[in-house]
């Protein structure tokens, strides 16, 4: 189940609207930045039982996994893989808190995280709003969902209304 709700991140953070009208960088990073904060929207609604906490595990560990695969196809050999997923593991987390942080403290907060993590600290402001609305829309549509909606992946992120 993890995995078809993965996929489902993955999907979103693959659509062209990012990288064609908002400025995402076409790259790996821009691409881990978007999977990342997608992974943050699901993953931050399983938290108030154990059995959602380690749902949101599981989904954490697709997306590790995926890292890893990903890093083994660049020629990335075992004995650099730990460092490397270290790196990630903790850019994950640390994208996860400015992000949660920036969903309470307002936009400003939300937008400086934004545009530090996606952008690399650039962004026009008329993009960097749309993108804050998106993620407080998605936030909220997905705390709204049902744990069965998201553990069944019974749910699609909506289009960035541009």
């Amino acid at each position: 189940m993890a995995a078809n709700v993965f996929k489902i991140i993955v999907n979103q953070s693959r659509k062209k609207t990012f990288y064609m009208n908002l400025g995402v960088p076409d790259t790996l990073d821009g691409r881990f930045e978007l999977i990342v904060l997608h992974t943050f929207l699901v993953v931050r609604c399983l938290k108030d039982t154990k059995y959602k906490k380690n749902f949101g595990r599981d989904i954490m560990t697709k997306l590790f996994d995926d890292f890893d695969l990903s890093l083994r196809e660049l020629g990335v050999g075992d004995m650099g893989m730990g460092k490397k997923i270290k790196v990630m593991a903790d850019s994950f987390y640390g994208r996860c808190k400015a992000y949660e942080e920036g969903l309470k403290l307002g936009d400003n907060e939300l937008q400086g995280a934004i545009t530090r993590n996606i952008y690399g600290g650039d962004i026009d402001k008329k993009v960097a709003l749309v993108i804050v609305n998106y993620v407080k829309s998605e936030a909220k549509y997905l705390e709204n969902l049902s744990f069965e909606e998201i553990n069944y992946g019974k749910f699609n992120f909506r289009e960035i209304k541009i």
